[in-house]
């Protein structure tokens, strides 16, 4: 009887959602969320930072940009800065995903290594990229966020992933960039204020 108890224990264990946060103060703190069983939906929002995520197992359906897409396992969905999104999951067992969070000075410090010194950030005007080379990356950095302890090998993985990802993606397009907008706020208030 005690033997049946600890293995519904242990299956109950694994069918419940969970999250992971891992922030890198080496990484301008970058964050890398892990969810395992997510069966969640959430309204529509929108982040400060770049989110980048890709789905392990499972579905996800993302509505962005007036459009519904379905992400599927091995696929990365990107939410720009400031662009209004939600998400629901209709699958009953669920989805596990990686969702990287990248703050703007990260971004613009990745950027301005590769790209030279023009402070445009990178827009993603597609919503799901499927791109098996990185997805693998994507997964190779969350192992070596799990299991390195050399800050070297994951900055190395993080800025090969992200400098993939915005050579082949990413367009730079000011008027859609809310960190533009952004900028341009803290601009007008900081005048303001002094």
């Amino acid at each position: 009887v005690i033997y049946w108890e600890v293995i519904f224990s242990v299956i109950l264990n694994i069918l419940k959602e969970q999250i992971q946060i891992h922030c890198l103060a080496e990484l301008n703190n970058l964050k890398i969320a892990r969810g395992f069983n997510i069966k969640n939906s959430w309204p529509i929002h929108v982040h400060q930072s770049l989110k980048i995520g890709l789905i392990n197992k499972g579905y996800r359906i993302l509505f962005k940009n007036g459009q519904e897409d379905i992400v599927n396992k091995g696929q990365i969905f990107v939410i720009n800065p400031g662009e209004p999104h939600s998400y629901r999951c209709e699958n009953q067992s669920g989805h596990d995903f990686i969702i990287l969070t990248i703050n703007k000075k990260l971004l613009t410090g990745s950027k301005s290594t590769y790209c030279g010194n023009n402070q445009l950030l990178p827009h993603f005007p597609e919503a799901i990229i499927d791109d098996n080379q990185l997805s693998s990356q994507m997964i190779e950095l969350q192992r070596s966020i799990d299991y390195s302890s050399s800050i070297l090998e994951q900055q190395s993985k993080f800025y090969s992933f992200i400098n993939n990802l915005i050579s082949k993606y990413s367009h730079n397009n000011n008027s859609k960039s809310a960190y533009g907008h952004h900028q341009a706020i803290q601009r007008s208030l900081e005048y303001l204020l002094d």
